[in-house]
């Protein structure tokens, strides 16, 4: 095989330095072993030529490409660690997960679990009893207005509000309903699933949720399903306290359980609040 001019004088230089390398040098010689290595002309490579020169990595940045990979790796171990079901915060360090048996369920728990300086997720609360929508749950992507199914997903808990007085102790964010205030529940609105101070043109009363109407929103926390307001994709999604029975879609608990729940979370901890069956709480 005949290969080009350039590679075998390539060759050739690297097998001039592997002698010299090779041949006994004494001390005083160094210098010019030193020279002629320093001397060596770099291998130019032209399209289709195979560098024939030893393969050098780069240890320094391969180990600081593996410590990236392992610092990511270890920080989301360290982040989940503790949290039942395989459960993966997405941020914070207060997370509720609202959890039943299947999707067709409308019974379940809600827990409440912190991180710890030391790294570790450990369990403040379980609510056992709790309710969800009389149809049970839903993917975000199926869920829609008027179904009666409660959402699965991981959300945020922006605020809290309740017709009834903020319990001593609460930090979060606490809005005291009065006569006026309703969330909107017409998707054609620009205040689809939002909280209003007051009716309007846009929204009026009768598509809307008037809170103060709703005993079951003594105490209340919002679940921040649906944030951009989507026509038709579902709104008023909350955790509330107990009705009658199952929930239009949302999440229900006792009334001495919602003063707990609110009275724990932190706004500094951001807390979230994760929701599906137990089997499948890994993949929220």
């Amino acid at each position: 095989m005949n290969f080009p001019l350039r590679v075998v004088a390539a060759a050739a230089a690297v097998s001039a330095v592997t002698l010299a390398l090779s041949a006994p040098q004494s001390a005083a010689a160094a210098p010019n072993l030193t020279s002629t290595v320093a001397s060596a002309q770099p291998l130019e490579l032209s399209p289709g030529v195979v560098d024939l020169s030893p393969g050098v990595v780069d240890e320094a940045d391969d180990s600081k490409q593996k410590g990236g990979a392992d610092k990511k790796a270890d920080s989301a171990d360290v982040t989940r660690k503790g949290l039942p079901y395989g459960v993966v915060p997405d941020g914070g360090r207060q997370l509720i997960i609202a959890h039943t048996a299947g999707r067709s369920s409308t019974r379940g728990t809600v827990e409440l679990w912190e991180l710890g300086s030391s790294g570790t997720w450990t369990r403040a609360h379980r609510f056992t009893q709790a309710r969800f929508g009389y149809n049970g749950l839903a993917t975000a992507s199926a869920k829609y207005e008027g179904d009666g199914k409660t959402p699965m997903g991981q959300y945020k808990v922006p605020f809290a509000f309740g017709t009834s007085a903020k319990p001593s102790g609460t930090a979060i964010e606490y809005r005291k309903v009065d006569g006026n205030d309703q969330w909107c529940g017409r998707s054609t609105s620009p205040h689809y699933n939002s909280w209003m101070d007051a009716p309007d043109a846009g929204c009026p009363a009768h598509a809307a949720e008037v809170l103060s109407d709703y005993y079951q929103y003594n105490h209340a926390a919002v679940i921040g399903y649906n944030p951009k307001g989507t026509p038709k994709r579902g709104s008023a999604i909350f955790l509330h306290t107990h009705g009658k029975g199952s929930t239009a879609g949302c999440v229900s608990v006792s009334t001495a359980q919602a003063k707990t729940l609110l009275r724990w979370m932190d706004p500094d901890k951001t807390p979230r609040i994760v929701i599906a069956p137990r089997s499948e709480l890994k993949n929220q």
